[in-house]
């Protein structure tokens, strides 16, 4: 436990998952944390504009420029390092 960092609690709770429902227990589960309040239009809308189009007066967007087309920046960055729809990507 302590080589893995892990709790003894956090161990029983899936041990416990694990033998009511086997391998579907301990699966990630598709529909787990809070629902997106992006819609997919919004993202193809900020992808495309991010590859397609270039900013004005400037060589490439930032996230508060491409912000002031319609979305949060905080939105921006996540939608780039999901995708890595930038250069700079590692």
């Amino acid at each position: 436990m302590k080589e893995l960092g892990l709790r003894r609690a956090m161990i029983a709770f899936w041990r416990t998952r694990f033998a009511a429902r086997r391998l579907e227990g301990v699966e990630r589960r598709s529909g787990a944390g809070a629902p997106r309040q992006i819609s997919d239009a919004d993202v193809e809308r900020a992808i495309a504009t991010t590859l397609e189009q270039a900013p004005t007066n400037a060589t490439h967007w930032s996230t508060r420029r491409l912000a002031k087309t319609g979305t949060s920046q905080t939105t921006v960055t996540r939608i780039w390092v999901s995708g890595c729809y930038v250069l700079t990507c590692s």
